[in-house]
């Protein structure tokens, strides 16, 4: 019988960890997608558009954009049915963009990160990774910030007169290929494949 418990509770333990229940997060190391499998996730998918800080992202129909104010400075995509978690300050969204102007101070990032007063993010003993967001080199951080028990990764892009600083809230597919699907222009906005 002992032989009988310590098997069930050896099997339990396997499934647990086994994250059988939950949508598999995205490897972290695994961060760049192919344009062909960006154009196949993001299919049938609404589009965002970002005058201000001049970006297109790609996102599910069952997901909402909260803007902060009426120039999108900062911008939350949140799924709909975690709308009211949201309202209520307890949930971040997936993911959340803030953007700030570079054009006359010419940061790059361990400056921005410095006068935003997480200077110890970079160059620190966070893990990083060089990725490309569009066609742009962007730095990904792994868990850089937390907010009730959720740890976010951070990804930084210097477009030279703007910066954008994403938090990643949920490491899942959609989320991937969300980031992934990232346009930026100048005056005039280019399409995606």
């Amino acid at each position: 019988m002992k032989k009988v418990m310590i098997l069930l509770i050896s099997i339990a333990i396997v499934f647990c960890f086994s994250g059988c229940a939950k949508k598999a997060d995205f490897n972290f190391y695994n961060f760049e997608m192919s344009k062909s499998e960006i154009a196949k996730a993001v299919k049938g998918w609404d589009i965002y558009t970002n005058g201000t800080w001049r970006f297109e992202m790609r996102f599910p129909t069952d997901w909402n954009v909260k803007k902060v104010d009426e120039w999108s400075k900062e911008v939350y995509f949140i799924p709909k049915d975690k709308q009211a978690e949201f309202n209520v300050g307890n949930y971040k969204g997936v993911i959340y963009i803030k953007g700030v102007m570079n054009f006359q101070t010419k940061y790059d990032l361990a400056k921005y990160m410095d006068s935003v007063g997480r200077k110890e993010i970079l160059g620190g003993t966070y893990q990083q990774l060089q990725v490309k967001v569009g066609g742009q080199d962007a730095i990904l951080i792994k868990n850089a910030e937390e907010f009730y028990s959720v740890w976010a990764d951070e990804l930084l892009i210097n477009l030279g007169d703007r910066i954008l600083d994403i938090f990643i809230y949920d490491k899942t597919p959609d989320v991937l290929a969300a980031l992934n699907s990232m346009t930026f222009y100048g005056d005039v906005v280019k399409d995606i494949e």
